[in-house]
Formats: structure tokens, sequence, C-alpha cells
């Protein structure tokens, strides 16, 4: 069981696509990560007006609920898992009012 407050993981589960094919998953996966192992994979999430091309080795956060769509551009490999994505720390701008 992954314990999300310290940014642990789920095992990832690997999906191989051919060419063409289409991978598809509804409901809301928010904090899932997939991550492209090989090939090049399209990625496109109900409600965001992006599309995502994914190369060998990069990752895409889900953000919204609703469905996913990933289509190999190439004979693919990727992995899916729930992770809590990395913190970002704040960014203040100094105002200068010197």
């Amino acid at each position: 069981m992954a314990d999300l407050a310290i940014g642990l993981k789920m095992p990832a589960t690997e999906i191989l696509l051919p060419e063409g094919q289409v991978w598809q998953a509804e409901g809301d996966l928010r904090g899932e990560a997939f991550q492209c192992e090989r090939g090049m994979l399209w990625i496109t999430q109900q409600g965001d007006l992006n599309d995502y091309i994914l190369n060998s080795g990069e990752r895409f956060w889900v953000t919204r609920p609703g469905t996913i769509i990933i289509e190999a551009i190439k004979d693919a490999r990727f992995s899916c898992s729930r992770v809590r994505p990395p913190r970002q720390e704040p960014v203040y701008a100094h105002l200068g009012c010197d």
C-alpha cells in the first residue's frame, strides 16, 4: 500500500502498445503517473486543451479527473503507477521596495 504522505509509490503496471493502438482509462486518475519506457506516446486527458508527446524516459502526471487516452506513435511500452509528484518549493519574487 502506498503512503502518499511521504511520497512512496504503488507497484507500477507495464503495458505494451503496438504502433497505432490506443489505450484508454476513465475515472479520477489524478496522482497517476505514466512513464514511457520505450517508443513514443501521444497522451490527451479530458478537460485539458493540450496534448502531450512522451519519448522514452519521459513521464506524464494526470492532473484532471476524466478520460485519459494514450496512443502509440511508435511501438511502445509504458508503465503507470500512483505516486505523489515531486514537491515544488514555492517561488517568491522580491518586489524591491527599496
